[in-house]
């Protein structure tokens, strides 16, 4: 019963993880966004 839901558990963590490197990599880029602009 419980080898049924690693998969599902596994996928959510899995998700999450795509999810905040997605978040902490916009981010960034907005960051050097904002660094151009303030160079100029």
């Amino acid at each position: 019963m419980f080898l049924g839901l690693l998969p599902i558990l596994t996928d959510r963590s899995i998700d999450g993880n795509l999810k905040s490197q997605f978040k902490t990599k916009s981010k960034e880029l907005i960051n050097l966004k904002n660094h151009e602009k303030f160079k100029n």
